[in-house]
């Protein structure tokens, strides 16, 4: 049996635009660590300049089809989930909160709370976690 997830991208008005279902390799040490490498160096902004240099985004929209381009690679594995789901039914959620000020990651183990920080912090927990 896999271990699921669900990542979720949220705007800085706290609305859901955009919930990615993984089959499998869901925990920390596995998606979250591919989630933690992905987000690393986002820039979030609110409109484009004449010229973008590194990882930047236009908002949470933005950077939510970046990150299904980047995670979509083959059938099956990953899917889009309704942007409605609550995440009870996964064995971890990770919430990825975005803003101009940067972006903010929270994961849960079921119900509970095991992360909440920025993503250089992500980073350094995913790769701390061992299952």
């Amino acid at each position: 049996m896999g271990t699921c997830s669900l990542t979720k991208i949220v705007n800085d008005d706290g609305e859901t635009v955009c919930a990615m279902y993984g089959h499998w390799d869901g925990g920390p040490q596995w998606h979250g660590a591919y989630l933690a490498e992905f987000l690393y160096g986002y820039r979030i902004l609110d409109g484009l300049p004449a010229k973008c240099e590194g990882k930047v985004a236009n908002g949470a929209g933005c950077l939510a089809a970046q990150m299904i381009c980047n995670f979509k690679k083959e059938p099956g594995g990953i899917y889009l989930a309704p942007t409605t789901e609550g995440g009870a039914e996964y064995d971890y959620v990770y919430v990825v909160a975005t803003s101009i000020k940067g972006i903010i990651v929270q994961v849960y183990d079921g119900s509970k709370v095991i992360f909440h920080g920025n993503v250089p912090s992500f980073k350094i927990f995913c790769s701390e976690t061992k299952e």
